[in-house]
Formats: structure tokens, sequence, C-alpha cells
């Protein structure tokens, strides 16, 4: 190739320069542009009719304190309560425009405009250019998607139900229309939705005890008396709220009553009585004690100590009662009443001392009570040995016992078992058991019914034994149930008490 020189090469370049001086400069949007984008588009449209139910309560009262005495004893009060409704309805058109940039270039100033034809055959513009908010997605990318929420009032076009939407996109940069708007203008039709947010009708609750249904805006007026009371003490309050029940709002009012009291006591009592059901509880078939002691303690919170602060003793109604003038925490304890002379120990079924914090607002304390039951030890019953009893009879040479033929035939018939004479039943109660508790506990059982059917112990004496009240009647029953169906532990625990009871080793209740 050969090579240019100098004086050639500055000819061309002189050239060059000339010929640029002389074009008009290209712009460079248009020079973008020459490679446009374009777009597709959709919309969708919901004609709503909004119809919303607003309540709100108001509660007041005619006074907001009270002041009661002895000598002005009651007082009223009168509440208001209204319940407001208001019913607030627009009508719009809401829903997409949804644009998709399927070209390769980005979109340049994108345009959305709405408008709305009323009824078939959609000739009737009743909203025109209506502009659509861009401003959350100005530009689309590239293969980008992006959905435009619009919201177009219809306020004055109540009386129509049927609506077409047109869309109108514009970009400035579409392929084949470069520097001017074009786009797609999709549409679509809609009918009229109702649509109810809200309570028609609503429930209004007091909590004075007062219940109110209504559809419209009400008032309910009502009174309520107050009385003097000086055991809820020298104020207090009383709190009452009204509530609309479907919403929940609520509005309340509080008044505060004073009152007057001129001397007030705390009551502390109760009742000292013979558990005749032994339940710890007074009542029923329960007989009253009189004349038991019972002392009234008052804790010092400074010395840290109980001190005597009265004694009492219970009346011929089984009462007792004390009357204190100072808050504080207090306990009652009763001194066990000695048994009769017929009985040997008194035990408690309640406690036998309570401890409570004393107030004005709390008194009276009168549900201190004392249960006791009389016992005395169980006598006359024949130990197992006893009815095991035999001795052989040289002169006869028959064997001599204490149960009888007819002891037999009652035992077989209690405990189906199959005895064939006195001498073998006499025998079954000395023979050893060898761990066998069952047969343990038949023994046993033998003897509590001998010395039933003998009169050595009666079936209805109740037996105190092991914190338990039960009647012999009721322990053989058990026993029994035990003997066929218990596990061991349950015929060890029946054949120790019958063994108690055979040897007058358990207390009995006493009347």
């Amino acid at each position: 190739m050969k090579k240019m020189n100098r004086n050639t090469a500055l000819g061309i370049a002189a050239f060059i320069a000339i010929i640029a001086i002389a074009l008009p400069p290209v712009s460079i949007s248009i020079a973008q542009g020459q490679a446009g984008t374009t777009l597709s588009a959709s919309v969708n449209a919901s004609a709503i009719y909004l119809i919303e139910y607003v309540w709100d309560i108001y509660k007041e009262a005619n006074a907001t304190e009270v002041y009661l005495s002895s000598s002005n004893p009651t007082a009223d009060v009168e509440y208001t309560v209204t319940a407001t409704k208001t019913v607030n309805t627009s009508y719009y058109i809401e829903g997409y425009v949804t644009v998709k940039n399927g070209g390769g270039r980005s979109t340049e100033n994108l345009a959305i405009t709405i408008d709305v034809y009323a009824e078939p055959p959609w000739t009737n513009l009743i909203i025109d250019d209506y502009p659509v908010d861009t401003s959350l997605k100005p530009i689309l990318g590239p293969g980008e998607t992006y959905s435009y929420y619009y919201k177009v009032l219809l306020t004055g076009f109540e009386s129509y139900n049927d609506f077409k939407v047109d869309a109108n996109v514009t970009i400035t940069n579409h392929s084949g229309s470069l520097g001017e708007p074009k786009g797609p203008s999709p549409d679509a039709t809609t009918s009229k939705t109702v649509v109810v947010n809200g309570y028609d009708a609503v429930s209004v609750t007091d909590s004075n005890g007062r219940f109110w249904t209504t559809s419209e805006s009400a008032t309910w007026t009502y009174t309520m008396t107050f009385e003097y009371n000086p055991l809820l003490g020298n104020m207090y309050t009383h709190d009452n709220t009204a509530t609309i029940s479907e919403t929940g709002q609520s509005s309340s009012v509080t008044i505060t009553i004073y009152q007057e009291i001129l001397q007030q006591n705390i009551e502390i009592g109760g009742i000292v009585f013979r558990d005749s059901d032994f339940n710890g509880a007074y009542g029923g078939g329960d007989v009253v004690i009189s004349g038991v002691t019972v002392n009234l303690y008052w804790y010092d919170d400074e010395t840290g100590e109980w001190s005597l602060v009265a004694t009492a003793y219970s009346g011929d109604d089984g009462a007792y009662s004390f009357s204190v003038g100072e808050e504080g925490l207090y306990k009652v304890v009763v001194v066990p009443p000695e048994p009769s002379a017929c009985c040997d120990v008194v035990i408690n079924t309640t406690p036998i001392e309570y401890e409570f914090y004393a107030t004005f607002e709390g008194s009276p304390f009168n549900d201190n009570d004392f249960g006791f039951v009389q016992l005395e030890q169980l006598t006359g019953a024949r130990s197992k040995g006893y009815w095991s009893w035999s001795q052989y009879n040289r002169k006869t040479g028959q064997w001599l016992t204490r149960v009888t033929m007819d002891d037999v035939n009652y035992i077989n018939g209690e405990l189906n078992t199959s005895f064939s004479s006195p001498k073998e039943l006499a025998d079954y109660l000395t023979s050893p058991v060898y761990g066998d508790m069952s047969k343990a506990l038949m023994q046993q059982l033998i003897a509590t019914l001998l010395n039933l059917k003998y009169g050595y112990i009666s079936g209805e004496s109740v037996v105190y034994y092991n914190g338990e009240f039960l009647t012999i009647n009721d322990i053989t029953s058990y026993a029994k149930t035990a003997l066929t169906n218990g596990n061991r532990c349950e015929q060890e625990y029946w054949k120790d008490l019958l063994n108690a009871i055979n040897n007058n080793y358990v207390y009995i209740v006493c009347w």
C-alpha cells in the first residue's frame, strides 16, 4: 500500500471539516428513538356504590358525686345514653391499568388517562381524560409490567348502573411515532355493585342492667338509686358503661359516693356445732353446741406478736360474735369442748382457728364455724381368737366350740363359703395364713360378722379411722368387695381395720 503524503492528508481533513460545518446538528433523543419501544395494556373496573353505617355512643349522668348519710339514705342519679347513627355514601369506579413494555427501550413520558361512558351503547361520555397517577412507576424498563391504580368518583351519576372505562396509555417513544404521544387504549365494562360496611341496627348493653336495640339515632334515660351502706366505707365509686355490642364502642360514667360514717365496727363470728354428717360444714342435721370458748387475737405489726383482744362463748344457738372498731389481721381460735361423760375424746372436723384480714368494706366476717365430733373407744367386740376356741371332750369324744352350727350357716350365707361344721370354722380362724392376704381378711371378716350377729357391736356404730367416718356395716360391705375384687393393698387395709374393730382398738362416734 502506498503511503499518503502529508499534503494530501491535510486536504482531506479540511474537506471533512467543511462538510461538518455545513450540516445541521443531529438530536440525541431522535438518534436514540430511532429504535423505539412498544406497549400492551389491559384495564379492569368495578363500579362501587358504598354505604357506610357509622355509630357513636355517649353516656352521661346528671351528677358525678353523691352524698349519703343515715339521715339522707338515698339519692337518685339520672343516666342518659345516646347512640348516634351516621350514613355515608359514595359512588366510584376503581381498578387497575396494567401496562407492559414489550420493547427493548425504557418508556418516555408515560401517561394514562381514563374516560368513562355510561349506559350502552356507550355514547354518553361522563368522565373525560381523568389522569391516572403514574408517579409510583413513571418509567417501565424493557420487559417490565406494572399495574396502576385508579379511582374515579361518580358523584352526580348515581342514577347510572352500567359503565365502560377506556384507558388511554401513551408514551413519546413508541415505535413508528417517535416524539408523539402514542399507545394502546384498552377498555372494560362493569355494573354497579352495592357494598355495605357497618351495622344498620345495633344493640346497646348498659352495665347498670339495661338493654336496648335501635336502627336509628336514639337516646335513652333511666334513674338509678344509691342507698346508704356503712359497710362500703366513707367513699367508694360506681363505674358503669354503655357498650354497642356489635362494634365494641363504649362510653363510661363514674359516680363517686361519699358517706357519713359516724361509727363503724367489724363484725366477726360463727357457729360452734356437732358435725352430725362429718362433712366439716354447718347445716343439715348438725346440732349447735353452747358454752364453747372462742378467743379473738389481733396481730401487732410493730411487735410481730399476736395479742388477745376478747373472749366469747357460744350461745344457745351455737353462735359467738365479736365487734371490733379497727381494721387489721385477726384470728379466732376455739377451745375444744370437753367430752361428755359417756365419751372419751373430742375431735374437730373444721380448722380450730381462722386467720383473716378484716376491713370495714369486707365486714361482716361471720363464717368462722367450728365443727366437732365426740368419740368413745369401742368396747365389747370379741377377737378372732375368741371365736376360734375349741376343746376336746374326752367323755363324749367330741369337740366343744364357741361357734354353733347356726353360726356356720350364717357365715356360709354371708360369705358364700362352705364350712361344714363348727370345728372346721373354728380351726379356719386359727390356721396360719402364710402371707395369704385374702385368707387373713376372711378370718377378720368372720370374727366381725359373728360380733354383729351376737350384738357385741352395732352395725350402725360410726368408726373414726384414718381420718374417715364409716359405719361398721359399711366397713364389712367394703371388706366383702375387697375379698373378691380387691388387690392385696386394699385387702390389707380392710383386714387391719376389721382387726382393730375386733380387738376394740378403734373409736366410734358417741352422741
